[in-house]
């Protein structure tokens, strides 16, 4: 009978962790996204990039080196879609009003 007890315990246990096993960290940027599929959307978006681009300003001993991926990775999101980091110069102007 306690067997059985224990071995439905251990079984609720880790069905409730395992969200924590699909969790993906990016190893620039830190971002955390829920599976894969949220990994690969996240390594085409600006705030990915530009954190490629922050890195080159932080270690300014290897600069070059945080630059020239951050290039790669530009021109590699732009060649897969022309739009993807652009923004509307409307939002732009909507956010530093709010600055203010």
């Amino acid at each position: 009978m306690e067997e059985e007890k224990m071995v439905e315990e251990e079984r609720i246990l880790m069905r409730s962790n395992s969200w924590i096993d699909r969790l993906v960290v990016c190893k620039d940027c830190k971002h955390v996204a829920m599976d894969q599929q949220r990994h690969n959307q996240h390594l085409q978006e600006a705030r990915h990039i530009n954190t490629l681009r922050n890195m080159a300003y932080r270690f300014p001993l290897k600069r070059s080196f945080w630059l020239s991926i951050w290039f790669t990775c530009i021109e590699r999101v732009e060649r897969e879609n022309p739009w993807a980091l652009a923004f509307h110069e409307t939002e732009e102007n909507f956010y530093l009003e709010n600055l203010s």
